[in-house]
């Protein structure tokens, strides 16, 4: 009881932010769905790629979700269902929002197959199409008991990307060189690099476990913000020689039987 009563005191308080930076972008709520394959090709394949038509409106803010596929043509209609003036001012928003219709093609058939799911469109631009490093500011959750160890696989979702990647973490010492880390720092934030598509720098970062695990405590494992896309930053690992001397010359020293042996941190 003693744990329900501090989440729902620290649900109280929170203040929500939009874990992505288009906060203010728009994105179509699909209302309508319907399936405008030519009969002769489905009938030919049923597993072959759909062209679909979505209708909704449009709306100002965003939500993260996945899959990229091009609009072949968009197109503004009225609304069919339109509100008194009255009534579109007490509800807001509603003035600046368009009903609108948009064509997509080369779809999977498994979108047609689950059609009664919620469908979110959201576009992205020609700098995010992109693919590359990027690093990213990380912090253990709170409520994550274990440290994510470097190479690990996790889920990222970045603005309405999410997808799986292999992070390498890294703290950040005198004039930028990054030192390589075995595993996440308990209490302090440290640097992710991973290859994915490109996201603006200060883009709110959310590091979850697989959507499949069901049996996890608690889904969430990091939050941060993406620091840098720079493509040129290297991660030194930092190694212990260990071995018997041969020769010593003042600091320099010649070995024998060498190994090497990481130093974890």
């Amino acid at each position: 009881m003693q744990e329900i009563s501090e989440l729902a005191s620290f649900i109280s308080v929170m203040d929500f932010h939009h874990l992505s930076w288009r906060a203010t972008q728009p994105y179509v709520l699909v209302k309508r769905f319907e399936d405008v394959t030519p009969q002769d090709r489905v009938q030919k394949d049923v597993k072959c790629n759909r062209n679909i038509v979505l209708e909704g409106y449009l709306r100002g803010c965003s939500h993260s979700g996945v899959g990229d596929f091009p609009v072949f043509r968009i197109e503004s209609l009225s609304d069919p269902f339109p509100l008194p003036g009255k009534e579109r001012l007490e509800i807001g928003g509603l003035r600046t929002g368009t009903y609108v219709r948009l064509e997509v093609r080369g779809v999977p058939s498994e979108v047609v197959e689950n059609s009664c799911c919620p469908i979110l469109v959201g576009g992205i631009s020609i700098e995010e199409e992109k693919a590359g490093y990027m690093q990213a500011t990380l912090m253990r959750h709170s409520w994550q008991s274990k440290l994510l160890k470097t190479r690990d696989p996790i889920i990222v979702s970045i603005g309405w990307r999410r997808y799986q990647t292999h992070p390498i973490y890294a703290m950040e010492y005198c004039r930028g060189r990054l030192e390589m880390l075995s595993c996440t720092p308990k209490d302090k934030q440290c640097i992710a690099m991973f290859w994915g598509p490109l996201a603006p720098p200060s883009t709110g970062v959310v590091v979850v476990q697989s959507m499949a695990d069901h049996e996890a405590p608690f889904r969430v494992l990091a939050t941060g913000i993406v620091h840098d896309i720079n493509q040129a930053k290297k991660v030194f690992e930092k190694r212990s020689l260990v071995g018997s001397s041969w020769k010593i010359f003042k600091k320099n020293v010649q070995t024998r039987n060498e190994l090497r042996r990481k130093i974890k941190k």
